[in-house]
């Protein structure tokens, strides 16, 4: 990582969960990670829903 100290816990756990998924995809079954392929963009749409601020 660049800018070793310089990370938010939050930045480590999405780049060690990140990394994590791409080994854990080269050790599934070719039926498991085409169903994680599937459910990738459901799961940034959510994120970046949960980002957007909430309009009043």
């Amino acid at each position: 990582m660049q800018g070793a100290g310089n990370v938010s816990h939050n930045q480590a756990m999405d780049k060690a969960t990140q990394e994590y998924h791409k080994f854990e995809v080269r050790t599934l079954p070719p039926v498991e990670q085409e169903y994680l392929r599937t459910i990738q963009p459901l799961n940034k749409k959510a994120k970046d829903k949960n980002r957007e601020k909430p309009t009043k």
